[in-house]
């Protein structure tokens, strides 16, 4: 199934990407598992690091299939690129498939 009203494919295996974070960069992925014309369900999976750029930064990718945890369903934001809100301080987006930069602190 596809998410019909915002233009882009999102369905199952389709992997989203979140980053947040306040002196650091924390990277989160999520694999579609199911969808609906307006909602996904998605669950969080790992990532691993592609290159180290620095004692405390790095680039991540995800590992589709290597579930951290519970499913949860979400709204596809029809105004947002496809994006769907994962709580109140951060937004995922479907990946592009490029590595992401996270930075650490201590």
């Amino acid at each position: 199934m596809t998410i019909t009203d915002t233009g882009l494919a999102a369905k199952t295996g389709t992997i989203y990407c979140s980053s947040w974070g306040y002196d650091q960069t924390n990277i989160d992925f999520y694999e579609v598992v199911a969808a609906t014309a307006k909602t996904v369900q998605l669950r969080p999976i790992r990532s691993r690091c592609v290159e180290v750029t620095g004692e405390l930064s790095e680039y991540v990718e995800p590992v589709p299939g290597d579930y951290n945890g519970e499913p949860f369903r979400r709204k596809v934001l029809t105004y947002a690129r496809g994006a769907v809100a994962i709580n109140g301080y951060t937004n995922a987006y479907p990946w592009d498939g490029r590595p992401r930069h996270a930075t650490h602190y201590a």
